[in-house]
C-alpha cells in the first residue's frame, strides 16, 4: 500500500463513503481499514484469506516464493528475508517522507 492509499483510509475515518445498500436501498457510510499490522500470524492470515506458509507464494504482502525445490534452496531461502525487509524499508521511508512535508 502507498502513502496515497494509506491517507485515502484515514480520510474514510473522517468522511466515510456514503453508498447505497445493495440489499434494501438505504444509505450507509463505509469507513475503509486495511489489515497491516506486522507479520503473517495465522489470524491475519485467516482474515487476508492468506494461502499460509506451505503455499508456493506464502506472503500476501509480495511475490516472493516459488516452487518448494526453488525455495528450499540458499538462494529461495534468503529471498524470504531480502525482500520482506526490502518491502518494510519502503513502507518507512514513504512514512517519514509524509511525515516531513507536513
Amino acid at each position: 500500500m502507498d502513502d496515497d492509499n494509506f491517507f485515502i483510509f484515514r480520510k474514510t475515518h473522517r468522511e466515510p463513503i456514503k453508498t447505497r445498500s445493495a440489499v434494501d436501498g438505504q444509505e450507509t457510510c463505509l469507513k475503509l481499514y486495511c489489515n497491516c499490522g506486522p507479520g503473517d500470524n495465522p489470524a491475519q492470515s485467516e482474515v487476508c484469506g492468506h494461502i499460509g506458509a506451505k503455499g508456493n507464494f506464502p506472503c500476501r504482502k509480495c511475490n516472493i516464493g516459488g516452487s518448494q525445490k526453488e525455495k528450499e534452496t540458499n538462494e529461495g531461502f534468503r529471498k524470504f528475508f531480502f525482500v520482506c525487509l526490502f518491502i518494510l524499508r519502503l513502507y518507512l521511508r514513504s512514512y517519514w517522507t509524509h511525515l516531513n512535508s507536513q
